[in-house]
């Protein structure tokens, strides 16, 4: 089963996102929706009968924005933010994070600890570092490398 992960650690509003995340799990049975944050808030919310599709992870942690993103990544290593990250890092199993807490951390999260230069980012055809054109006259000023050797 593939899984979402969603971290409520400093959203506004974790209620609501635990409402959705709730019904996403509803909606979706062939995914697993997993909810990153208080433990102890998320059970309170979601209550006894919820999806068996439906999974918590309790973070004590939480980046706030008032946090500098660079510090709080390496300071909060059990934020809830920091412990989706590896968890899509480190795990097949889970597809993506949707976050409601600081846009800055989850940014640089994703670029320094999930984005793998060496499969990420890469074009279907190997591309040349300048396009070729073709030309339909002849050019105007020469560029210092279209000069006759001497």
């Amino acid at each position: 089963m593939k899984k979402v992960l969603i971290d409520i650690g400093s959203c506004d509003f974790p209620q609501k996102m635990i409402r959705g995340a709730l019904e996403a799990a509803t909606a979706f049975p062939a995914y697993g929706i997993t909810v990153v944050g208080d433990g102890k808030l998320i059970d309170e919310t979601a209550g006894e009968k919820r999806p068996s599709n439906f999974f918590v992870v309790d973070a004590p942690e939480v980046i706030t924005n008032d946090d500098v993103p660079s510090r709080a990544i390496r300071q909060k290593p059990d934020s809830s933010l920091v412990k989706s990250i590896y968890m899509l890092k480190d795990s097949d199993e889970y597809i993506g994070l949707i976050s409601g807490g600081s846009t800055g951390a989850v940014l640089l999260g994703e670029v320094s600890m999930c984005n793998d230069d060496n499969s990420d980012n890469r074009f279907y055809k190997p591309l040349g570092r300048f396009p070729t054109i073709e030309e339909d006259e002849p050019p105007y000023r020469l560029l210092c490398t279209e000069y006759p050797k001497a």
